[in-house]
C-alpha cells in the first residue's frame, strides 16, 4: 500500500484530491474511508502537519469489494516500515549535508586570511556573531537528527504492535 508524506495539505480529502484528482461523490467516499481505515489516528476532519505519514490506498484497493480481505496487510506494514526507514535516512542525510555545510561557513569565517582580506570591511562582531549563530543552527540540527531517529524507531514499533492486533 502506497504512502505520502503531508507537505501543505491540510485534510485527507485534499490528499485525496492532490493523489488522484477529480473524483465522484462514490469513489471519493470508497477512497476517504479506506484510507481512514489505513490510519486509525487520522479522521476526515483531522487537520495535517506536514512531515506527516499517511498510508493511502491503492486504486485496486479501493475497487476491491467490501469484505474481499483486508485493506492491510503484513506485507504492507513491512512495505511501511521501509519506507519510514528510508524516510528517516534521507531526511538525516540532509541534515548532515547542512551540518557540513555550516561547518564549511565557520571554518572559512575563522580562516586569518578570510578576516585579514573581509573582516575590516565587517562590522565588527559580525563574523563572531554570524559562528554563533551557525554553532547554534548545528546544536539545533543534532537534536533534530536524534528526535528523527527516536521518533521512526516508536513509529515502527507502533506499527508492528498494530500488525500483530490486526493479524
Amino acid at each position: 500500500m502506497p504512502i505520502t508524506v503531508i507537505s501543505n495539505e491540510k485534510t485527507v480529502k485534499e490528499v485525496i484530491t492532490k493523489l488522484y484528482g477529480e473524483l465522484s461523490a462514490t469513489q471519493l467516499d470508497s477512497i476517504m474511508a479506506a484510507t481512514l481505515a489505513a490510519n486509525p489516528h487520522l479522521s476526515e476532519s483531522a487537520t495535517l502537519t506536514p512531515g506527516m505519514v499517511v498510508i493511502v490506498p491503492s486504486q485496486a484497493a479501493v475497487a476491491t469489494p467490501a469484505g474481499a480481505g483486508n485493506i492491510v496487510s503484513g506485507d504492507a506494514v513491512g512495505a511501511i516500515c521501509a519506507a519510514l526507514s528510508d524516510y528517516g535516512k534521507k531526511l538525516s542525510q540532509k541534515i548532515v549535508n547542512r551540518q557540513r555545510e555550516l561547518n564549511d561557513t565557520a571554518n572559512i569565517l575563522n580562516n586569518a586570511d578570510f578576516q585579514k582580506v573581509v573582516g575590516p570591511k565587517l562590522p565588527e562582531g559580525f563574523i563572531e556573531g554570524v559562528i554563533n549563530a551557525t554553532e547554534s543552527e548545528q546544536a539545533k540540527f543534532k537534536q533534530m537528527s536524534h528526535f528523527i531517529e527516536s521518533d521512526l524507531k516508536t513509529l515502527n514499533s507502533d506499527l508492528e504492535k498494530l500488525s500483530g492486533k490486526l493479524f
